[in-house]
């Protein structure tokens, strides 16, 4: 099996040839030129004989061609100068070699590809301007990180056809379009709505929290809410219905072109479970229709049983039309939930490029119990949506804010 290793050296690179052809390697007339050094540069050692322009001088080429790791018992790696192709010979791990008679003074586009399946799915390649001098040999060594891998992608799925071979993948096939589709994602955890919700456009601004009259459910409201002219300030709302309760904390922080919350979260639900949560958000804009939204939530309950939340997303969003909300049209979610009933830990990954038509959703279940094993689900969702209340809303999040800078 041809596979990644240990560099042969040079010497017994030579002895391993000479079977193959004859190798002075005490000759005074060999050039080495190695990586993208000029190779006219490399040759000086030019004979001081006169040639004959009736005779067509011919110059030896010996290569030794180090490709990319990858195991496989069907790599060919070809090498092509002029009209001539030729394919190198495998020596060990990922050196090949390979002696060609060449005109001198010579040039021409020197191509080597690198490929598995006999020649069918190709993984790399390599091309430099070769100019042979009028020396009896020379020496060319090309190295795996000279090799163009990124360029090889036969599926168009945006994954190298080297780096989906390596995983296991068939780069022939784009996984991509064999993935159903659904309407919407599973639900993207975003609180940061809980604490700006309370702020208005007015600065400076300053509210105290108090129970309406007209809302006999409404037990108790109390809280502050500061912010300064710059868009600094301060948050404390308390909610109390019955037994239940929620408490929040948070310090809201501005800069030129975006807008930060810190705070904290803590719930009762009046007969068992104790929720806290913390969060941290920054909305920034990038221009006057594109904002970036980056946060991270931990949330833990205690009661009969625990669960705990672990959530972080980097979104980027369009400006909804006449509104200061943004919809996410790229970036990445991820979420890992433990279930204390179920025994349970869901893992869910959310991503979209900003080309792609589709949220890519990955979600993997895990028994806690280690009875069960994992399971993985795969598709693709036209829209996120996220809880709010006792229903699922398309995930939006507030990103125009007065506090911006004119830009």
């Amino acid at each position: 099996m041809r596979s990644g290793g240990q560099k042969l050296g040079f010497h017994c690179f030579a002895l391993i040839l000479s079977s193959l052809f004859i190798f002075g390697c005490s000759g005074s007339g060999s050039n080495v030129v190695e990586g993208t050094q000029s190779l006219n540069d490399a040759q000086t050692n030019v004979q001081t004989d006169v040639p004959d322009p009736m005779i067509q001088l011919r110059t030896r080429v010996d290569l030794e061609i180090t490709v990319p790791a990858y195991q496989s018992d069907a790599l060919q790696v070809k090498v092509q100068w002029g009209g001539t192709e030729s394919n190198a010979a495998w020596i060990g791990d990922e050196l090949w070699a390979l002696s060609l008679d060449l005109l001198s003074d010579t040039e021409y586009l020197l191509t080597i590809t690198f490929s598995d399946n006999n020649g069918q799915i190709l993984l790399g390649s390599y091309e430099y301007t070769y100019h042979t001098g009028f020396n009896d040999a020379e020496f060319i060594q090309v190295t795996a990180q000279q090799f163009n891998t990124e360029r090889w992608d036969t599926d168009e799925d945006g994954v190298s056809n080297l780096e989906e071979l390596i995983k296991g993948l068939d780069p022939l096939v784009n996984e991509d379009l064999l993935l159903p589709i659904q309407e919407y994602s599973p639900a993207v955890e975003f609180f940061v709505e809980r604490f700006e919700s309370h702020v208005t456009e007015e600065r400076p601004l300053s509210i105290t929290f108090a129970p309406h009259p007209n809302n006999p459910d409404q037990d108790s409201l109390s809280g502050t809410l500061d912010v300064d002219t710059e868009g600094n300030g301060a948050l404390i709302h308390n909610e109390k219905f019955g037994s239940r309760y929620t408490n929040l904390s948070g310090i809201r922080t501005h800069s030129q072109d975006s807008v930060s919350w810190e705070g904290d979260i803590k719930a009762y639900d009046g007969t068992d479970y104790l929720t806290t949560a913390n969060l941290t958000s920054t909305v920034s804009r990038v221009d006057d229709q594109t904002y970036k939204v980056i946060y991270e939530i931990n949330r833990r309950s205690v009661g009969t049983y625990v669960f705990d939340l672990r959530a972080s997303a980097d979104f980027q969003g369009k400006l909804v039309d006449e509104t200061s909300q943004c919809e996410p049209v790229a970036g990445t979610y991820s979420s890992s939930f433990v279930n204390g009933v179920e025994r349970t830990r869901k893992d869910i990954t959310i991503s979209k490029a900003a080309q792609d038509s589709y949220w890519r959703v990955v979600t993997t279940t895990e028994s806690l119990n280690h009875e069960d094993g994992t399971e993985t689900t795969e598709y693709f969702a036209r829209d996120l949506i996220e809880i709010e209340g006792a229903e699922q809303v398309e995930f939006r999040f507030k990103c125009d804010f007065v506090d911006y800078q004119p830009q």
